[in-house]
């Protein structure tokens, strides 16, 4: 048995805070389908997240937009995380319920039929979606309130429908719900097969092998893929790997680690690359969006030059969400640390927008690069603020009065309790950063990482 390391030991109580997901990784368990953990992590997702998850399934969804009773035009996106914060229902387990009930995240031409009745909420088995007494159920946005408040009517309600520990004769089959997820969904979905469907893209989506952001290779191939949302995305070049992460992250594991995964779009080209289409537009390329440059004049103002310009096919570029269009307006599209010459205060300004830095160990951390440009007070003034910047992805983290490490994954701290589940998922110690009590309570705590799909 491999020796725990002083550095991570923890008392045994802290497994009562950070619990493993129970989720079994081997085959489908009809009493137990969901943790209750997961269904209630309603911050699993914040809107930025919803949208860029729909955008990189290709779904129709991520450009859907319709008009609320009060006349305010609304996106799918943010539907899904209002309805997700309000009823405290994870964002991720509205997503999978979309797919589950009309197919409608990944169908790349849904009917309006599968908008209007997406969760499937009011339709029972022997209904019709034409049934007058149920019209009033109908539409996206009705759909995913009601049927997302009806969840957590079940869990603020626990003995009214299927209750935990309860047996059930179901489809000619047994089923005990061993967690109120589960029972949830049992008296939402009273079948086994559908049940099974939600496992299934649960699985494929959500369920945890290496955590969002993690850089992988195998032994026997010197490919790099990003893993994010379920996929697996190669890195076409050294320059667009090394423009983006720290190569020294990669873990390498065994081929049949990555075969779990779904190969997702290439990553072809180096970040802030200026790329020119075959209709003769350039754009800069900038984390996972193109950013087209509306002139030859800004071009030439941001300080560019031709010799810098990578020719591409248009459908090299589909994938890329379009941002913002750059202009002769547009300030510090790359980014840049401004220093308030009065107060010593550090901004990163990126597009007219100034993020705080609340601490340097955090700005040495993200953006190690990047000089600091001392401007006075008033030339701050003149951006947009933006939120707070927090440690980037893939971080391997310890605050200074604290042994427990975690990794930055998702926008959030997930807690690494023991050596063996640091050890087996491949880190390095030698990679750990310690940094200030504070700085670290800027990320949200998320899920503790286990070892249950290695088993």
């Amino acid at each position: 048995m491999k020796k725990i390391k002083i550095s991570i030991l923890i008392v045994a109580f802290l497994c009562t805070l950070f619990p493993f997901s129970q989720l079994q990784a081997a085959e489908f368990n009809q009493n137990f389908i969901l943790s209750d953990l997961e269904l209630y992590d309603f911050n699993s997702m914040n809107l930025t997240d919803i949208q860029k998850f729909l955008e990189l399934k290709n779904s129709s969804l991520a450009s859907y937009v319709m008009i609320d009773a009060s006349g305010l035009t609304k996106t799918a996106a943010e539907v899904i995380f209002t309805s997700a914060q309000n009823s405290k229902i994870n964002p991720k387990f509205i997503l999978v319920m979309l797919q589950k009930e009309q197919s409608i995240v990944e169908d790349l031409s849904p009917s309006q039929k599968q908008y209007d009745w997406a969760m499937g909420y009011a339709v029972c088995d022997s209904c019709s979606m034409d049934d007058p007494d149920i019209q009033k159920f109908r539409g996206f946005e009705n759909q995913v309130t009601k049927a997302t408040e009806r969840i957590r009517w079940y869990s603020d309600h626990p003995n009214a429908f299927k209750q935990v520990g309860q047996k059930y004769n179901i489809d000619g089959t047994e089923v005990t719900p061993s967690s109120q997820a589960t029972a949830n969904l049992y008296s939402y979905t009273p079948h086994i097969h559908g049940n099974y469907l939600f496992w299934k893209i649960w699985q494929r989506w959500f369920k945890q092998y290496y955590p969002d952001g993690s850089l992988l290779r195998s032994y026997s191939n010197p490919t790099v893929y990003l893993i994010q949302y379920g996929e697996k995305k190669p890195f076409a070049s050294m320059s667009s790997l090394i423009s983006r992460f720290d190569p020294n992250k990669i873990l390498f594991v065994d081929q049949s680690e990555l075969e779990k995964y779904e190969l997702g779009s290439a990553i072809r080209f180096a970040n802030y690359s200026l790329l020119l289409n075959e209709d003769g537009a350039i754009y800069l390329l900038v984390n996972d969006e193109i950013k087209h440059i509306d002139s030859m004049e800004t071009f030439r103002n941001l300080g560019f030059n031709m010799l810098e310009v990578v020719s591409v096919k248009n459908d090299e570029l589909v994938d890329y969400n379009l941002g913002e269009e750059i202009t002769i307006k547009s300030t510090y599209p790359m980014g840049a640390l401004l220093q308030n010459n009065q107060t010593g205060a550090i901004f990163f300004v990126q597009n007219g927008v100034s993020h705080p830095l609340i601490a340097q160990e955090i700005m040495t951390i993200n953006y190690p690069k990047y000089p600091i440009q001392p401007v006075s007070p008033e030339e701050l003034e003149k951006y947009d603020q933006g939120d707070i910047i927090k440690f980037r992805e893939g971080e391997l983290l310890k605050s200074s009065q604290n042994p427990l490490v975690y990794l930055v994954s998702g926008g959030q701290k997930k807690p690494i309790l023991t050596a063996e589940v640091f050890e087996r998922l491949g880190f390095k110690w030698t990679e750990i950063k310690v940094v200030s009590e504070n700085s670290l309570a800027v990320l949200p705590l998320g899920q503790a990482l286990d070892l249950s799909f290695k088993e």
